[in-house]
């Protein structure tokens, strides 16, 4: 701990993280989870929060999006299958 994350600490302002990801597939829960780790092994002072931003959106949007993303890695891995 330095000494400004020390002073902070004594005087009452905390760090506070927040991590957006969106749960279409698992790639971006990976990544948002790394991040997490990082943070909370390097920084064990900071406080961490992970949200979803999906679960905050239109049922609608969030099934079209999620339709799309599905479609898209699908033709993505039949177009390189084929090449």
């Amino acid at each position: 701990m330095n000494a400004e994350t020390n002073y902070l600490k004594v005087i009452g302002v905390f760090m506070n993280v927040l991590i957006f990801y969106a749960s279409y597939g698992g790639g971006h829960l990976s990544a948002a989870n790394a991040l997490r780790q990082y943070i909370e092994k390097n920084y064990p002072e900071y406080n961490v929060n992970m949200v979803d931003c999906m679960k905050y959106i239109n049922k609608g949007v969030e099934k079209i999006t999620t339709d799309i993303y599905g479609y898209a890695i699908c033709v993505g891995g039949c177009l390189c299958l084929v090449k």
